[in-house]
């Protein structure tokens, strides 16, 4: 592309860029589920990446396919067509010259002629209009062939002069005799004809003669395609590819405009007559010379081709600018949402596929609710002003058709029954009117301005029965059919036109586009302008509801945090009450639910407490109950024996000395339970140094390797295990543990304990195993409930004190047990290091 062109392509796409990394940023760093949340959201982000990072090399390769086909266009404009209508001359001029000087007076007649003509001329060729004539040397035709009904009057129109002093200047005799060829129509300008060739040859005398006797004359052209002549245009195009955008090439001569052609729709596209000075010296200094200029408000983008060193030959083509791309980004990026947003609901059966995601607050599902409906409104938006502007657009065509075939009507009428299928005169009418036109009478062409259509049977030359029956019985005055010709969709309108009688004397047919360039262009504008009024007002509808939607869910993300922090235990706070709507409401029984549960909350904690004071004392006294009553009849026993006199006073020391000792057994027994409560109110006080968890684990085990009555086995692991902790109270642990296997197990039992770590080496795991009774099943949930216990002796709180010590150090005790198989305790610790 030129510079200015790509310029605005990349300034487009660095803005577009730019909105992307401000986007990203906002999201991922504020929301970062605000995408992923929505199936829908994520499509528009996909869509707008997939259009910010395809559109260059697209509008790149459409660029550059433009140019390769303006360039193709101007190689080919001074060869190909040229090259071939002089051939098609030539070869006319050559054959007839044969038969004609053969047997010149068989051919004096149009019907011997006009068949000698269809054996020349080949299929391809009826693109072009070919018109032929034979005349004497006094100027008299008495012979001539044409393909069109109308050919121009330059076609027919010849000075005997002209036509000889070629010959004579360039001494052509029939020994070395040869058609002569011109690039233009004699006395007419060149402006309505893309290619024409004339030329002619004599008629000699004989076949020995060097006499002329007449001349054979054959044109070869074909005209401009115009707008308002549709089937001009449908003849003009050879390759439906000729319908893509169009393109206006002009050859110049010594910087004069020659000749032009158009390819596609005939559009207005600005060419200028003149070459200046200073552009033919850019274009003589680079053979290939591109640039786009302005006329008047159109801008144009151009290429000249220097060729043969003097002709010059420029293809404009209309220019995209920044609003087109604009638009076609627009137009681009919301063709891709559409399509996926059918996509995603034609399988949103499909699990994680559903369009609205997995999104559970009610802001998102606001918010993607809204862009779908946005998006269906567009798109019936864009669907309602299409078929409008088709109504509108089909309307207006009818009416022009019918004010043109009105006028068409009334120049017939005005020449007269002996006139009016005359060719000069119809095209003579319809070049003032400037439209295609045909003229049936009975049902049967009789004239056209475009025979080569009929010719090459693209439209029948016999006119539709329904269309012929209701104007001859005169159910109708106007009709109008539709057709697709060459892909084109074209309207033809039918009226009847009167003779002297006023009865009707035949139909004529106008055809017309039905959608012209025009209505492409309004309808491309249209849905361009939609696509941006609705991208401005849907981004700052977008604002406003993410606002409105903020302000409605604020208050119900405020209940959300508020319960939140209720689940979490925090029973202290209020949200303000906003209003007095639904959600004012609901805040307000909100607040009463909070300090209804925090009396609640006081009253179940007091009733806790008092509970727990009572378990507690309740079990306090139990457990001092036990050696207070051992110790009171001991007392009582002493005091008898003291006041009983008659007691050896060395018997009576060695009573003293035995109750004492019990006494002293006792009150050791009522420490170690106040030692234990103390201990399951704050288990740890000391601080943590490392310690080797298997150096532990056997010196453990060495308490017990005398003991007989159990089979210890220690399985440590190979490599040195460290964790943090006290170890005085791990010991502890380990030590509860194992006598509670031994007491599990009774004589003979078997005990393991066991070190490892997991293969992350993060965690050390020591286990004891035993093979004794179990647990009960429905004792295994209260195991280390406190002042729960199975057995007749102790306090009951060994493993609720070891679960408080483990939980201490971060770690975690776990238990399986099974009936008659044995218990397996395992302890969790984070490893250090």
């Amino acid at each position: 592309p030129d510079g200015a062109e790509y310029s605005w392509i990349l300034l487009i796409n660095g803005l577009l860029f730019s909105v992307i990394l401000i986007f990203s940023v906002y999201v991922f760093q504020r929301n970062p589920q605000f995408l992923y949340s929505s199936k829908l959201r994520l499509l528009l982000f996909l869509g707008y990446l997939t259009v910010c990072f395809s559109y260059i090399p697209m509008s790149n390769g459409n660029v550059h396919r433009l140019n390769e086909r303006m360039l193709n266009e101007a190689e080919s404009f001074s060869k190909d067509e040229e090259n071939e209508i002089e051939n098609i001359t030539k070869s006319i001029l050559s054959q007839l010259e044969q038969n004609v000087n053969g047997n010149p007076n068989r051919l004096f007649n149009d019907v011997p002629f006009a068949r000698l003509m269809e054996s020349i001329i080949e299929p391809e060729w009826l693109r072009y209009t070919i018109s032929i004539q034979l005349i004497d040397k006094s100027g008299d035709r008495f012979a001539d062939y044409t393909t069109s009904l109308s050919p121009p009057q330059w076609s027919t129109a010849y000075r005997i002069t002209e036509l000889e002093i070629p010959f004579e200047e360039e001494r052509i005799q029939r020994e070395n005799l040869r058609p002569i060829i011109r690039n233009r129509p004699i006395n007419t300008i060149n402006s309505s004809y893309s290619s024409f060739r004339r030329g002619w040859i004599p008629i000699f005398e004989n076949d020995s003669s060097d006499v002329r006797s007449g001349w054979i004359l054959c044109s070869v052209y074909r005209e401009l395609p115009q707008l308002d002549r549709p089937l001009r245009t449908v003849i003009n195009a050879s390759e439906s590819s000729e319908w893509e955008q169009t393109l206006v090439t002009t050859e110049y001569h010594d910087g004069v405009a020659i000749r032009s052609s158009i390819t596609g729709i005939p559009l207005e596209i600005p060419t200028p007559s003149l070459l200046s000075e200073k552009l033919r010296m850019h274009i003589k200094a680079d053979s290939v010379y591109r640039t786009t200029s302005t006329y008047g408000y159109q801008k144009v983008k151009e290429l000249y081709l220097l060729q043969n060193g003097t002709n010059i030959v420029r293809v404009g083509a209309n220019n995209i600018g920044v609003a087109q791309h604009i638009f076609a980004l627009l137009r681009f990026f919301f063709l891709l949402v559409i399509i996926g947003v059918l996509f995603m609901i034609s399988v949103s059966w499909k699990k994680n596929w559903h369009i609205f995601g997995y999104s559970r607050r009610f802001r998102d599902r606001l918010i993607d609710r809204f862009i779908l409906a946005s998006l269906v409104c567009l798109v019936a938006l864009v669907g309602a002003s299409y078929t409008v502007l088709s109504a509108q657009n089909q309307d207006d065509v009818r009416e022009r058709l019918f004010d043109r075939l009105g006028n068409l009507v009334d120049n017939l009428q005005a020449t007269g029954d002996l006139n009016v299928t005359n060719a000069s005169n119809l095209q003579q009418i319809t070049s003032i009117l400037d439209v295609d036109a045909a003229l049936y009478e009975d049902g049967q062409l009789v004239n056209s301005t475009t025979s080569q259509i009929f010719a090459q049977h693209l439209i029948p030359s016999t006119l539709p029965w329904d269309v012929y029956h209701r104007i001859t019985t005169k159910e109708s005055s106007e009709e109008i059919r539709i057709i697709n010709l060459d892909k084109q969709d074209m309207m033809i309108g039918y009226e009847p036109w009167l003779n002297s009688e006023n009865e009707i004397a035949g139909i004529v047919a106008i055809p017309t586009f039905l959608k012209a360039p025009k209505f492409y262009e309004r309808i491309l504008s249209t849905t361009s302008y939609l696509l941006a009024a609705f991208t401005l007002i849907f981004g700052a509808l977008m604002l406003a509801v993410g606002f409105i939607s903020s302000s409605l869910t604020a208050p119900l993300e405020e209940l959300r945090e508020g319960l939140k922090r209720i689940s979490d235990g925090d029973l202290e706070t209020t949200l303000p009450v906003r209003g007095n709507d639904e959600i004012g409401t609901l805040t307000k029984a909100y607040n009463q639910m909070g300090k209804r549960l925090k009396k609640v909350q006081n009253e179940l904690a007091e009733t806790e407490r008092e509970e727990a004071w009572k378990e507690m004392a309740r079990q306090v006294a139990h457990e001092i109950k036990n050696p207070l009553t051992p110790m009171k009849l001991n007392l009582q026993h002493l005091d008898r024996q003291m006041t009983n006199s008659d007691t050896d006073p060395e018997k009576l020391k060695s009573r003293v000395s035995k109750i004492t000792s019990s006494m002293i057994e006792q009150i050791e027994a009522l420490s170690k339970i106040a030692s234990d409560f103390s201990k399951f109110a704050k288990p740890i006080e000391q601080d943590f140094y490392p310690i080797e968890i298997n150096e532990l684990v056997e010196s453990v085990s060495e308490f017990y390797l005398q003991d007989d009555s159990i089979s210890l086995n220690v399985d440590l692991h190979k490599e040195p295990l460290h964790v943090s902790g006290v170890k005085e109270e791990l010991r502890r642990v380990l030590v509860n543990l194992v006598k509670n296997a031994q007491e599990a197990t009774g004589d003979g039992g078997r005990i393991s304990l066991h070190t490892f770590t997991d293969p992350q080496r993060k965690h050390v795991f020591i286990e004891v195993t035993d093979n004794g009774d179990g647990i009960p099943l429905e004792d295994q949930e209260r195991i280390f409930v406190p002042n729960f216990s199975t057995k007749t002796s102790g306090t009951g709180l060994g493993l609720a004190i070891s679960k408080k010590i483990i939980e201490e150090h971060d770690g975690e005790i776990t238990f399986i047990s099974t009936l008659g198989q044995g218990t397996s305790f395992t302890i969790r610790l984070p490893m250090n290091g």
